[in-house]
């Protein structure tokens, strides 16, 4: 006759397939994380390019105050800002700048340096964040 050892094969399994969900839920949390982030990096780009045209507009002498995406409060919660944070006029302010600096590359390079800019305002923010 065979010993009885399934109350330690139970627990080395129970352990172990805790363990496996712990390690699931990690990975699932990090691959949620690099989601969020290539989302926000393309709001990011298509408000860049957004802003671009808006900003020609401008110069051309239209007014253009309803044309403005306001996507500021979806980038700012998706990189994990809370919505007291979001509401907050210091933090539009550096969102705005951070916005109305990447106006100034000239028109010819613009659009080839979207996705370099909107990785540097999405580490702006993060670092902002802390």
């Amino acid at each position: 006759m065979e010993p009885n050892t399934s109350s330690k094969t139970g627990t080395n399994n129970s352990s172990a397939f805790s363990q496996m969900l712990e390690d699931h839920a990690k990975l699932t949390q990090a691959f949620i994380k690099v989601q969020a982030k290539e989302h926000v990096l393309l709001i990011l780009e298509g408000e860049l390019r957004t802003q671009r045209l808006i900003y020609g507009l401008e110069q051309a002498g239209m007014i253009v105050d309803a044309f403005y995406p306001r996507l500021h409060s979806v980038v700012l919660t998706m990189v994990g800002f809370s919505y007291s944070q979001v509401q907050d006029e210091g933090l539009m302010k550096f969102y705005r700048e951070q916005i109305h600096n990447c106006m100034k590359v000239p028109l010819e390079e613009f659009f080839e340096c979207v996705p370099e800019m909107a990785m540097e305002i999405y580490g702006a923010l993060k670092e902002k964040l802390g």
